[in-house]
């Protein structure tokens, strides 16, 4: 990772993860502050991002009725925009629900409602 990117993974990590990441962000602060890049980005390599804390939400709601419709909006497939905007409204009460166990999901929370609400503000 570039400079600039460890600063932007550092500051989306230090907004969107709880306390008990903290410690890793702070040495990663600590590293890049020291000028030892590569460690810093080995060290932020092992927190989540949004895009492995989805991969785990739809990984848990596998065998529940909102699974296929989650498969079918984030597949690549077409689908009209009341649908996708029912499934992101799904997505998000499950996102929320896993808060309870797993508070890192408010960034996946943040990330579909920016969606739902682009696809919501596009209906006509």
């Amino acid at each position: 990772m570039t400079r600039m990117e460890i600063i932007g993974r550092l500051c989306w990590s230090e907004r969107y993860l709880p306390n008990k990441y903290s410690s890793s962000i702070n040495e990663a602060y600590n590293l890049l502050n020291n000028g030892s890049l590569n460690e810093a980005s080995r060290v932020l390599e092992k927190l989540p991002t949004v895009e492995t804390l989805m991969e785990e939400l739809v990984e848990r709601l596998k065998g529940k009725s909102v699974y296929k419709t989650v498969k079918l909006i984030i597949s690549e497939q077409k689908v009209d925009d009341v649908f996708l905007a029912k499934g992101l409204s799904s997505l998000i009460t499950h996102a929320i629900i896993e808060m309870n166990s797993r508070p890192e999901y408010l960034s996946v929370v943040k990330v579909l409602v920016e969606r739902l609400n682009s696809v919501v503000f596009g209906i006509q």
